[in-house]
This record gives structure tokens, C-alpha cells and sequence, in this order.
């Protein structure tokens, strides 16, 4: 007959063989994954963050150029191709373009500027922000899907411009927002009085 105690011995060894194949064979504890950061990154040319735009000067190849200028905080004036008040819609609308040069693509070692029509730009956009910051942004040919326009920044990087905001700009260049002079309106002359007595006429010695 078995003693109790080989019993009690065999129940505490069964009990701490189930301990530790059970702490072997345990799942891990799933550990909550640490959120990371995410950088978001602007696929604009220019963000709100380069600061305040005070000129946009934008020329052809023939050198034909419109200039803009405001003051901080001010209103946009013309300054070419003639001095003067500007269409301050027109000009505002144009503007606001500049935060929205969206970058299509960025073109790996371009090899030939002339095939993208950079080697003689058809225009020259140059950008001055209040911190003295001045960009240069020419402006090539479409791309052969038309999804946007070749344009380097600076003389560095070549991008392909999705075309909504450089039309825009364009446009500005085609159709200067100059306001049309104000004629000053000419006082009528005055038509005398029929019935009126005329002054006598003082005979000249």
C-alpha cells in the first residue's frame, strides 16, 4: 500500500512541474507599441512658413517684366511695366499662388536643361519675402503628360510645377493687375442767361 506521504510527495511534484512548464510556456505579454512621430512633409514650393511675400517680379525671354510690391502689412502697388495702384483682387488672387506651387515630382539628375526648356526659360519668376529671403523660379516647358510644368528653384533643383498655381502666375505677367488711370471729370461751362443783363462794356481809351 502506498504511504500518504509518497502521495503527498508525487501531488507537490506534479504541482511544480505544471508551475514551470507553464512559466516556460507562457505567451509573452504583448507590449503597447511606443507612437511615433510623424513628420509631415509639404509638397508645396513655398509654405506660409518662408514669411511674408512683399515683390513677385515674373519676365518673359524677351525681358517683358511685371513688378509688384507691398509693404507688410500693406497693399499691393504696380511698379512695371508702369507705376500706379493695382487691381487688388487681381493681385491678392495671383499672390496667394505662390503658397500653392505644388510639387508633382522632383526630376533625378536631369540631364539636358535645354530638353526641358530650362536652358532659355520661357519665364523667370523672382520672389522677395519681408526677411530679405529672395527665390528664383524658372519656369520650362509643360511635361509630355501635361501634368505639370519643368521649373528649377534657384538654380538647383528641378521640378515638375503642377500647372494651376504657375497659369495663375502667368497670368498675372499676361494681365497685370494695373487699375485703369481715374479721368478727372471736366466742369461744364456754364450757358448764359438769355434774360440776363450784360455788364456795359467799359470803351478802351
Amino acid at each position: 500500500m502506498v504511504k500518504r506521504s509518497t502521495w503527498l510527495w508525487l501531488v507537490l511534484f506534479l504541482a511544480a512541474a505544471g508551475v514551470l512548464l507553464f512559466l516556460k510556456y507562457r505567451p509573452a505579454p504583448e507590449v503597447e507599441p511606443t507612437p511615433t512621430a510623424v513628420v509631415a512633409v509639404s509638397n508645396y514650393l513655398f509654405t506660409e512658413e518662408d514669411g511674408t511675400l512683399v515683390r513677385i517680379r515674373i519676365y518673359d525671354r524677351q525681358y517683358n517684366i511685371v513688378m509688384l510690391e507691398r509693404p507688410a502689412g500693406g497693399l499691393w502697388t504696380m511698379v512695371l511695366p508702369a507705376p500706379g495702384p493695382a487691381d487688388l483682387a487681381h493681385a491678392e488672387a495671383g499672390a496667394t499662388q505662390i503658397f500653392a506651387l505644388e510639387i508633382v515630382d522632383t526630376v533625378k539628375n536631369p540631364q539636358s536643361l535645354s530638353s526641358m526648356g530650362l536652358g532659355s526659360p520661357a519665364y523667370v519668376m523672382k520672389l522677395t519675402f519681408q526677411s530679405g529671403i529672395e527665390h528664383k523660379l524658372e519656369i520650362g516647358d509643360k511635361t509630355p503628360s501635361g501634368s505639370g510644368y519643368y521649373a528649377r528653384l534657384d538654380k538647383g533643383t528641378v521640378y515638375i510645377i503642377g500647372p494651376h498655381g504657375i497659369d495663375a502666375l502667368l497670368n498675372l505677367h499676361a494681365n497685370p493687375p494695373s487699375l485703369p488711370p481715374t479721368s478727372t471729370p471736366v466742369p461744364p461751362t456754364p450757358t448764359p442767361d438769355p434774360g440776363a443783363t450784360l455788364p456795359p462794356v467799359t470803351p478802351t481809351p
